[in-house]
């Protein structure tokens, strides 16, 4: 299954600290989620609230919360991720 994590500030960070978090992180455990196809795709969030977006393949949602729970931005306080089902093709709602 494919779940979109979307990621928003925890209250009382800033966009130029999370900006700065980034510029600083070296984030080796998503490179490797990325080489084994687990990352799909990371996206940079544009606009008035920095972020990102990360499309993961998992067998459930609480695989794909418990490796969004696992990352360094979360564990050291700068975001929080929802999660969402995503599908690329709505046979689901197509087949009602």
């Amino acid at each position: 299954m494919q779940f979109f994590l979307n990621s928003r500030l925890r209250p009382g960070v800033s966009p130029e600290q999370f900006v700065e978090h980034i510029r600083n992180e070296r984030d080796h455990e998503s490179w490797e989620l990325i080489k084994q196809g687990v990352i799909q795709h990371w996206l940079w969030k544009t606009g008035e609230a920095p972020g990102i977006m990360v499309l993961v393949n998992c067998a459930s949602a609480e695989e794909a919360r418990s490796l969004a729970d696992s990352a360094p931005m979360v564990k050291e306080g700068i975001v929080d991720f929802d999660i969402d089902p995503v599908d690329p093709f709505p046979a689901k709602l197509l087949n009602s």
